[in-house]
């Protein structure tokens, strides 16, 4: 789901990275990070969602549809 926000920006022809106050940097408190218990780390998913997610296509995917809003953080 995308960020209210952002589609607001989009459709007025903003963008975060040339019309914020301020712009956190991509490794900020605000970063998603992919957690899972103890107990799964050594699972054979826990390693596949994690290179899935921290791929290329999806790292071209976010930087096509958030267009500099959303800075992948890996």
């Amino acid at each position: 789901m995308r960020n209210r926000s952002l589609v607001m920006l989009q459709k007025a022809g903003l963008s975060l990275q040339c019309d914020a106050i301020a712009v956190e940097e991509a490794k900020g408190s605000f970063a998603n990070l992919i957690a899972r218990r103890t107990e799964d780390k050594d699972k054979p998913w826990v390693k596949k969602l994690a290179q899935a997610y921290q791929s290329g296509q999806v790292r071209q995917f976010i930087e096509a549809e958030f267009k500099g809003s959303l800075i992948p953080a890996f």
